[in-house]
This record gives structure tokens, sequence and C-alpha cells, in this order.
């Protein structure tokens, strides 16, 4: 199993994801790279991540809040798991995000490519208690069957480790019956 963390947006490589991750599975495993959101246009660092996912051979995306943007579309496009912790699917219309000095062009540019579809092999977490993101369960509902509401608030999920191990033992569990 190959992993591909990706951290929220003023968040860095080694996040309390990454942490928890590597108390699951051996850190060469996990591939965790350091995003530039204030530079980087959306579609460049999709392409960016794209292309990593293939050179590093990933297999399950993980996304933690603005993270989750990039992160349910490579997995839609590469037909592999995600799990998401409070997704961040409208940057253009989330507090932090525009009140940041992020330019014009890449709020229009997450303005053009907010959107949410329904992929049944994306596993979410969503906090109890995210005052940066209220109300991000009814949205997500949408998006799949397979969400639970945690213990926490945005950047802090409350027993992470046992979560994610969870889920990425009924991954293994759905991977080995060859579905």
């Amino acid at each position: 199993m190959r992993i591909l963390n990706l951290h929220g947006f003023m968040g860095k490589s080694d996040n309390r994801t990454y942490s928890a991750l590597c108390k699951l599975m051996p850190k060469e495993d996990i591939v965790s790279p350091s995003l530039d959101f204030m530079n980087e246009r959306p579609q460049e660092l999709l392409a960016k991540l794209a292309k990593k996912i293939e050179d590093e051979h990933i297999n399950i995306v993980i996304g933690q809040s603005l993270g989750g943007f990039y992160a349910l579309p490579l997995a839609v496009s590469f037909g592999i798991p995600c799990i998401l912790t409070n997704p961040c699917f409208f940057p253009a219309e989330t507090g932090v995000i525009v009140n940041s000095e992020l330019s014009r062009v890449i709020l229009e540019e997450y303005k053009k490519n907010s959107d949410i579809s329904f992929y049944s092999k994306a596993y979410i977490l969503i906090s109890d208690n995210d005052t940066i993101i209220p109300g991000n369960f009814e949205k997500c509902k949408a998006i799949t069957p397979n969400i639970r509401q945690v213990e926490g608030t945005h950047s802090n999920i409350k027993n992470l480790k046992e979560e994610l191990f969870e889920i990425l033992k009924n991954l293994n569990e759905y991977e080995g019956k060859g579905e």
C-alpha cells in the first residue's frame, strides 16, 4: 500500500495525518509533499500530483481540508480510494482562504473548479466541532455513504490514528477481494 498524503491550506507535509500514518505503516510507503497553495495554480498542482501518483505507484490518496479539494479528483481520475478529513471543496467560499493573500487568479480557479460528485471509493471524516467549514457534513453526504462524524476540530481529529486504521483495514479487505 502506497499513500499520498496532502496537507491543508496552512499545513505542512509532516502534519497530524502523516504522524498517525507513520504509526500504522512504514514511512517509506507514505509520500507527503509540501504543497505551495499560495503560489501554484490549482490545475498546475493537480498535474504535478497526478504525475506523483504515477511515478510513486500510489494506490490511496489522503487529503486534509484543502488537500481534500485535490485528493478527490485525483482519486476519481485514477480509480483509487481516497480518505478525506474535513475536506474543503469550496475554497473560494472559505473565510480563511478568501481572507489570505492568495492571488485573485488562484481564487478564481478554485471557484471554477469547485465541485463535488458521488464517489463510492471516498471515505470522509468530519469533525463535530469544525469552525472553519461549518455544515460540511451535509455537503459531504452527497459524495459517499462512507462518511463519519468524529470528535474534534478542523485540524485536530481525536483518535485520528484509530480512525485511519479502521478505514485502511476496510480498504485492505476490499482490495483483497479483487472487487
